[in-house]
């Protein structure tokens, strides 16, 4: 199932089940953890999403498109521009000049990545939960 899709300034952008919204704020500084305090959640401070899966990701393209979601899967699939796009989301790509090195996007077919950010968790959903790493441009 593709994520849910809300364009920010792009009309042509289709809804799917990751969000596309505004970019976010800056966050607070929390003084040394990077972790939600509540429970067995372990969601980053700084993750916009707060579904507890093993990949959760935030990319923001050229025509104003912002796309955010979890996976179980180091692969999803969003719309943006009108297209389906795959985005490998587990840090092994780098996304130089905001196209896809394992995937997408595809330069001269869609809207390059102007900032991106990955959070990637072991035993999400567990009491073991932990941030593991994350990646990005911002």
């Amino acid at each position: 199932n593709l994520p849910t899709v809300r364009p920010t300034s792009h009309p042509s952008a289709t809804p799917s089940s990751a969000s596309i919204s505004s970019v976010k704020k800056k966050k607070k500084k929390n003084h040394g953890t990077s972790m939600q305090p509540s429970g067995t959640s372990c969601i980053g401070l700084d993750d916009p999403n707060r579904k507890s899966k093993r990949y959760s990701y935030n990319f923001v393209f050229s025509d104003g498109t912002q796309v955010s979601g979890t996976s179980e899967s180091n692969e999803v699939t969003v719309v943006v521009d009108g297209l389906l796009v795959k985005l490998h989301v587990s840090c092994s790509d780098k996304f130089p000049n905001g196209y896809g090195e394992k995937a997408g996007p595809v330069k001269g077919i869609n809207p390059s990545i102007d900032s991106w950010k990955i959070w990637v968790y072991k035993n999400p959903s567990t009491s073991l939960c932990k941030l593991d790493k994350t990646c990005g441009s911002n």
